[in-house]
């Protein structure tokens, strides 16, 4: 360019620059107070975000202690489960890759191949998960199984599975298997599973077949212990030929209500040896066992460390057998432990079923107990129930006797504390059994 020329844009540039510094500070404009609300709003940003990732990180670890206070997870599980948490800001995902139906019975869907749980050569398909870390999943929903399921890489779960169909003498297995990242093969999720392709050959996986000859017609009756009324119905059962357990009184069989689909169809039908005993006696038993898991119910609505249920019971008419009358109740797994009984005897190494019969006593207004608590952790069966005017529930009823008889020897232990329950005169503190106050003690004979 000329000179002339390049010395002319030179000096317009330069007034366009005074030009639009004077028109910005007109409006208010300066630089460095800019700089300062940049500044500022990126200090209250960052402090917004740390604020944030703390709210949910405390969110995380309160689902893991609901976890751990439902008995999903066990404390040892919490612990390795928050641990991971607090130092990576992220949940533990590893897990054993596996696919599960979202709800009970959670059946294997599919394994991940060269995943963990296909590596054992022990899971098979349509196997169901009764158990995890020694915890029962039977009452979990399908997120809380996952939950359960899923940890930090190179942890170890337990697992617990039912045949299905049964393959061993025992018809259920127990396996360790180690975490590993979803990435390798350790992907665990629970849901429908993918559908058959359109025109596929229909393929059962049930075992109607093997059971419709030994099927048979019945009656069940059924009792409702809210509206205190009972009903019918007509349906097809299947049971065993041989019991498989046997008392002094009745024998056990198991037994399949063809009404139900899978484990749901699976049941316990207790028959009588005295071919002359009374039918009633059957019917004042699952009364009382559905009485009771509905105190059980009461019970869970409170705040209490472990919920507890009884089995599903109902009457059974056998038709083809000359209308043999027997109980019938939900099957479960496990080793039976007894409680307490119907006297003066109890198993103070468990506070809960302690506390529950003694809660039943309060919440009843002091006419009627639950006790002689027996069963499979925390499910149980076969209760007797003690009325204060000794009126029903059969000949192990023994009235007010019966009830002043357990307040006797009941120790109050932290969980009746913590339900405000007030009724006996002993209480019950790590190993030594305190007297409680002249005005606890004289409640005993409300």
């Amino acid at each position: 360019l000329p000179l002339s020329v390049f010395a002319f844009l030179c000096r317009a540039w330069k007034q366009i620059q005074l030009l639009s510094a004077s028109a910005l500070r007109e409006v208010g404009f300066r630089p460095f107070s800019v700089l300062q609300t940049f500044l500022h709003l990126r200090t209250k940003s960052s402090r917004g975000d740390r604020a944030t990732a703390m709210e949910w990180l405390n969110n995380e670890l309160q689902k893991l202690q609901i976890l751990r206070r439902d008995n999903v997870i066990g404390e040892e599980s919490y612990i390795a489960k928050a641990k991971y948490l607090q130092e990576h800001k992220q949940p533990a995902q590893c897990g054993v890759g596996m696919l599960l139906t979202e709800r009970a019975p959670f059946a294997v869907l599919s394994l991940t191949p060269g995943g963990p749980a296909a590596k054992t050569g022990k899971i098979h398909i349509g196997d169901t998960l009764s158990a995890v870390d020694s915890l029962s999943m039977l009452q979990a929903t399908g997120e809380q199984v996952r939950e359960a399921i899923i940890g930090p890489a190179g942890s170890v779960v337990d697992l617990q599975f039912a045949e299905k169909p049964r393959r061993s003498e025992h018809g259920a297995y127990r396996i360790k298997i180690k975490r590993i990242h979803p990435a390798q093969g350790g992907d665990t999720q629970v849901g429908q599973g993918m559908p058959p392709p359109s025109g596929a050959p229909v393929r059962y996986h049930d075992d109607l077949d093997s059971l419709s000859s030994n099927c048979e017609r019945a009656t069940k009756h059924y009792y409702d212990p809210i509206k205190r009324v009972w009903a019918r119905t007509i349906v097809n059962v299947s049971v065993d030929r041989n019991p498989f357990a046997a008392g002094a009184m009745r024998e056990a069989y198991k037994m399949k209500d063809l009404s139900q689909l899978g484990d749901d169809s699976d049941y316990v039908l207790k028959i009588s040896k005295d071919p002359h005993e009374e039918t009633q006696i059957y019917f004042d038993d699952v009364q009382m066992q559905m009485e009771a898991k509905l105190y059980a119910d009461l019970y869970n609505a409170e705040d209490v460390p472990k919920k507890v249920d009884f089995l599903a019971a109902y009457v059974l008419t056998l038709n083809e057998r000359q209308d043999k009358i027997c109980g019938v109740e939900k099957y479960i797994e496990g080793e039976y432990k007894k409680y307490n009984n119907n006297w003066d005897w109890s198993d103070d190494q468990r506070n809960t079923p302690q506390a529950f019969s003694h809660f039943t006593l309060e919440k009843s207004g002091f006419k009627l107990l639950v006790c002689d608590i027996q069963g499979v952790g925390d499910r149980w069966t076969d209760p007797q129930i003690h009325s204060a005017d000794g009126m029903g529930y059969g000949k192990g009823n023994m009235g007010q006797r019966g009830i002043e008889t357990f307040l006797k020897n009941h120790r109050c232990n932290v969980i009746c504390q913590h339900l405000g329950l007030k009724g006996t005169g002993k209480v019950k503190r790590g190993g030594e059994t305190m007297v409680a106050s002249p005005e606890v003690s004289a409640r005993r004979n409300v």
